[in-house]
């Protein structure tokens, strides 16, 4: 039965020419083996084989979200070395900035985050980021993140750094919040397989090497 084994690795294929492919190496465990060295307790390995368009590694925000966007192009598949809703995002608490109000602007958000950074960014990074943070709010919200409101709107914080309210927040569980509503949508979509308790221990890949050899431009510092 399913309780009886114990996934312990996967190595995950992927060719230029084919879909990925996941390989699962499986040890079944006895229900009784006391203190016999793990090399010795297996009483059989199996190997499973599954394949998807789409391979994810990862059921944080970035990977659940890459997995929706690809979803809809074919299927995907999801490994998590834990359980699903266990992530660093789920640990992320004070909230999402984002130029929200009619009185502030990306351009201020970008100058904010310069001078708090003492220099240090790069300022096309962070006019990226900056320029993308609504739209980006604005899909968290579409897939059902609840951030906390006002009678008036969104109940914004100002926090260090920042010269207007431009923090959404869901209480002091943002990343929770956030896992919630995505792993909500995941779970509902019909093209999204998630393999939780799979640890990668190989990426094998064929065309990996294209940029080192030319097959791509170089990309920017």
């Amino acid at each position: 039965s399913v309780n009886d084994t114990v996934p312990f690795s996967s190595s995950a294929r992927q060719t230029s020419c084919a879909r990925p492919t996941v390989v699962h190496k499986i040890n079944h465990m006895p229900h009784s083996y006391g203190s016999t060295p793990a090399a010795a307790r297996c009483d059989r390995v199996e190997v499973m084989i599954e394949r998807a368009d789409t391979l994810v590694v990862g059921s944080g925000i970035a990977g659940l979200l890459f997995a929706l966007k690809m979803a809809d192009r074919g299927s995907v598949m999801i490994l998590t070395k834990a359980a699903k809703r266990k992530s660093n995002t789920r640990w992320a608490q004070g909230g999402i900035a984002a130029a929200w109000l009619e009185d502030d602007s990306w351009q201020s958000h970008v100058e904010d985050t310069i001078v708090a950074g003492g220099g240090l960014c790069h300022r096309a990074v962070v006019e990226h980021v900056a320029s993308s943070a609504h739209a980006a709010v604005e899909e968290l919200i579409a897939y059902g993140c609840a951030f906390d409101r006002r009678e008036d709107g969104y109940d914004l914080h100002r926090e260090g750094g920042h010269s207007a309210r431009r923090i959404l927040h869901s209480k002091d569980n943002t990343g929770a919040e956030i896992v919630r509503a995505l792993l909500a949508a995941v779970d509902a979509h019909p093209n999204i397989t998630v393999l939780e308790h799979r640890m990668v221990v190989d990426l094998i890949t064929e065309g990996s090497l294209v940029r080192r050899t030319g097959g791509l431009p170089p990309a920017p510092d």
